[in-house]
């Protein structure tokens, strides 16, 4: 009796996970989101990782995440100008970063 009940409940939670009663994915919307792509440049006094827009303008990340600071890996970002800062770099604007998405190919 115990399998039986075991089995009934094991069956029933296995229909629930059904992807026929799951909400279709919703495509992501990047329009915001500027494409760049990650540049190593640790060899120039006082940089470590810049981004680079298609347009091949730099940008100097004040906060880029460790999981996307590989050379050459494209990201999608969301950013603010840092006002008032400075750094010792040089290598492009200042920005700080709200949002980063990186799509699996």
């Amino acid at each position: 009796m115990f399998r039986f009940y075991c089995f009934v409940i094991l069956f029933s939670s296995l229909q629930s996970c059904s992807s026929k009663n799951s909400p279709p994915l919703q495509p992501l919307d990047l329009s915001k989101y500027t494409e760049m792509s990650v540049v190593d440049a640790r060899s120039l006094d006082g940089c470590s990782f810049l981004l680079e827009d298609k347009g091949a303008v730099r940008y100097q990340p004040v906060n880029l995440p460790d999981s996307v600071s590989i050379d050459g890996k494209k990201i999608y970002v969301l950013f603010v100008d840092e006002k008032n800062k400075m750094t010792t770099c040089m290598g492009g604007r200042l920005i700080r970063i709200t949002d980063v998405k990186v799509l699996k190919k």
